[in-house]
């Protein structure tokens, strides 16, 4: 999700030895840092089961040699304690409403281009609402598509006078991302 985006599922290359493992390759990272949001399914299990839903291991290849340089496992834990499977991790709650942005920009923009103006409006206002707090980057290049009346409640008017680029550059950059913050 940072610093793009990415889905990888269809990157998956299956363990010839083992078909239950799948390597995700990423590509070269070079000096960067790169954060990513797992989605797992499982079999539901009993209240108190615990199991392992799957092992991340991160490795890095040089000169054809395969090294692993950090490996957790993925717990799942069932529970009838609403308060505690309702928890949200910080970092998983920033990337989501990024990941909703996104959305929010995406289906507004073609809403626009199919001429469906109640839906673009109300899929760009939630835009708005999502960036207003979080995205300053985003909320430039949406005021370019729209005209903003109250962010905090994502009322906006649809601008006549677009720029076919302005319009581009908001849908290409709608999949970028903003690092999560180090509480200070």
């Amino acid at each position: 999700v940072y610093p793009e985006q990415l889905d990888l599922t269809d990157r998956a290359i299956v363990d010839p030895k083992n078909p239950q493992v799948r390597d995700y390759p990423t590509g070269a990272w070079g000096e960067e840092k790169r954060d990513y949001h797992l989605a797992i399914r499982v079999t539901p299990g009993k209240v108190g089961q615990r199991m392992c839903a799957g092992r991340v291991s991160l490795v890095i290849v040089e000169r054809g040699q395969e090294t692993k340089v950090a490996e957790d496992m993925i717990l799942a834990v069932w529970t009838d304690d609403e308060a505690q499977s309702a928890l949200i991790h910080p970092a998983v709650a920033h990337y989501t409403g990024q990941v909703e942005l996104a959305s929010a920009i995406q289906a507004g923009l073609k809403a626009r281009d199919r001429g469906d103006e109640v839906q673009a409006t109300k899929l760009l206002g939630r835009a708005v609402q999502i960036a207003a707090t979080s995205n300053p980057d985003t909320m430039k290049l949406l005021r370019k598509v729209v005209e903003i009346e109250d962010e905090r409640q994502g009322t906006v008017k649809l601008r006549r006078d677009v720029k076919r680029e302005d319009e581009f550059a908001l849908d290409t950059r709608s999949t970028k991302t903003a690092r999560v913050q180090k509480p200070s």
